[in-house]
């Protein structure tokens, strides 16, 4: 299931460090920033109680950002917590 409030709210960072002259994270030119939603099912990352969201590579070294379910029901909560993830990939490059 896709949350298009979710591709929006990362698709904006994209283009704003792009401008800023970071460098986009790894295989982003290519293919979709892998972003899933904890214990969701179908082989999902889990998430420990205590975080609302990670970033990490999976075991290809692709990036990708884990979200607990609860942080997207406040959109400004979903926001900042997709936005401040995802400059961690950016971070890591």
């Amino acid at each position: 299931m896709v949350n298009a409030a979710l591709v929006d709210c990362l698709a904006h960072p994209l283009v704003q460090i792009e401008g800023m002259g970071h460098r986009a994270p790894e295989g982003t030119d290519e293919y979709y920033f892998n972003v899933y939603i904890a214990e969701s099912g179908n082989g999902a990352p889990g998430i420990n109680q205590y975080t609302g969201a990670y970033y990490t590579q999976d075991r290809e070294r692709w990036p990708m950002i884990v979200l607990r379910e609860g942080s997207l029901e406040d959109p400004d909560n979903m926001a900042a917590t997709a936005a401040h993830e995802f400059y961690h990939a950016v971070q890591f490059e």
